[in-house]
């Protein structure tokens, strides 16, 4: 019958605690003495081994009782340190996956509240001489409250962790929680700087906060501070990245304006000096000839100033495609009519697709890109050799292709090309710019295209670029205004 009251004894042991686990062992001490020992029904034992075997059980039970809640006590805390290492684990790969501030504050409000059963968590960062919320698990934080202003002003100064008290909780729209609260700032701080601090609210009800849950709090508060300041960091090595590129674009920009712009500028001047010049007779040819320079050199300065537009737009990310369908014959039939003056009778091959063909683009970037490659094949091939100018379907992209025999790029230098105002060293000095080839780059690329530049069989440079090709599904919709979509 001992083993029976033994069994209840540690069954208890395992659901209550020390205190409940003795008294029951005390309890079975008694029942046992009561019921099954001489005299029955009285606390008094005539045998003398029956006390021996009493003592004994009440021992064991005792033993046992105390065993068994200290066990449970460790699998109770093992379990708990379990879970918070694992929180803590993945508050670090959270921190780790996130680069913005806003996005490392949610994480460390989020899991904190959840880790800790909270009715509030908030993690205020410092702006200024205040405060602004980074991010809060609702909006019952309020940063103007003059009290959690000034505990967590002097929470970041002490570098210590500083609790508000008994207070009622302040809700978003100015009502108060009628149950009393225990709220704690704990600072986030590097060595160096202040960086904010985390503000967590629990109801007395729930439980109060205890010194395992404030030292984990600390632990979360640093966790915080690494990663916020890591934020920080990549923000302001964003920011001078993004400087340091508009510094480059200037420079280049200028060093631009100062040779491509100058050249033009000063031929127009020197025409226009030379005509207006008093008591010279210019006879007709001269007067025009004259002219004619001050024409084509205003027509080159505008191309230039268009191109460092077109670029500037490039670099800040702001191209808006109006795209439309168009067979790739009006586009290079458009760019042979422009480009007439410049090939003056040169002979160019034309190797489109016979079937009908739709491609979805920006009629006037791609035909811009287009005519920049022919422009440069007129310049840098022989006056009277061949042009060729090919499109084939390749998937769902078009590629166009323009071909010359003239000298060809430098090896090594296919890549470097297309970046702006970049001029092959070893070929003679031309009147570029050195910013069309990194126009046509980003108007491709503004498409979903590619462009690329490499030898020609047979010597000279075939450019390559592709476009999208109309979708399918599209031709059974209605079609875009001015075309009409071919089966």
């Amino acid at each position: 019958m001992l083993v029976f009251y033994l069994v209840a004894v540690t069954g208890i042991a395992l659901v209550a605690d020390m205190r409940a686990s003795i008294a029951s062992a005390a309890s079975a001490f008694f029942a046992f003495n009561f019921f099954f020992t001489t005299p029955y029904h009285t606390f008094f034992v005539a045998n003398t081994h029956d006390i021996l075997a009493l003592i004994a059980f009440l021992g064991l039970s005792i033993i046992i009782s105390r065993l068994v809640v200290r066990a449970r006590e460790r699998t109770r805390d093992a379990m708990r340190r379990s879970r918070q290492t694992d929180t803590l684990y993945q508050l670090s790969v959270a921190l780790i996956r996130s680069n913005e501030v806003e996005s490392v504050s949610a994480s460390i409000a989020e899991r904190v509240q959840r880790m800790f059963d909270l009715n509030r968590c908030a993690v205020l960062l410092v702006e200024g001489d205040g405060f602004r919320v980074g991010a809060a698990t609702d909006d019952g934080i309020d940063v103007t409250d003059r009290e959690l202003f000034s505990t967590a002003r002097r929470a970041l100064h002490e570098r210590e962790m500083t609790g508000l008290g008994t207070r009622r909780l302040q809700l978003g729209n100015g009502a108060s929680s009628p149950r009393g609260n225990e709220t704690l700032v704990v600072p986030i701080r590097t060595t160096d700087e202040p960086i904010g601090v985390l503000v967590v609210v629990r109801d007395y009800d729930r439980r109060p906060f205890n010194d395992e849950e404030s030292r984990l709090l600390v632990t979360f508060a640093n966790q915080a501070a690494l990663a916020i300041e890591r934020s920080q960091l990549t923000e302001q090595r964003t920011r001078a990245e993004i400087l340091s590129r508009t510094d480059e674009l200037k420079s280049a920009l200028l060093s631009a304006v100062s040779h491509d712009l100058r050249t033009p500028l000063a031929s127009i001047k020197a025409s226009a000096t030379t005509l207006m010049q008093s008591g010279v007779s210019w006879d007709e040819a001269d007067r025009l000839e004259l002219l004619e320079a001050i024409d084509e050199e205003t027509d080159r300065l505008n191309r230039l100033v268009t191109n460092l537009l077109d670029l500037s737009r490039i670099e800040a990310g702001a191209l808006n495609l109006a795209r439309d369908w168009y067979e790739p014959a009006e586009v290079v039939n458009e760019v042979l009519d422009r480009s007439a003056h410049l090939l003056e009778g040169r002979e160019v091959r034309l190797d489109l697709p016979s079937e009908s063909t739709l491609i979805d683009i920006d009629f006037v970037m791609i035909s811009e890109v287009l005519a920049n490659l022919l422009e440069n094949a007129v310049k840098y091939s022989p006056a009277n050799d061949e042009i060729r100018i090919a499109a084939r379907k390749l998937g769902d992209m078009l590629e166009f292709r323009v071909e010359d025999r003239g000298p060809g790029i430098p090896a090594g230098d296919e890549e470097r090309i297309f970046d702006r105002f970049y001029r092959v060293e070893k070929q003679p000095r031309s009147r570029s710019s050195g910013m069309g080839l990194a126009i046509c780059r980003g108007f491709v690329e503004a498409h979903g295209g590619s462009i690329a530049a490499q030898p020609n069989p047979g010597g000279g440079t075939r450019f390559s670029f592709t476009v999208p090709l109309a979708r399918a599904e599209a031709f059974t919709a209605e079609p875009p205004a001015g075309q009409v979509a071919q089966p």
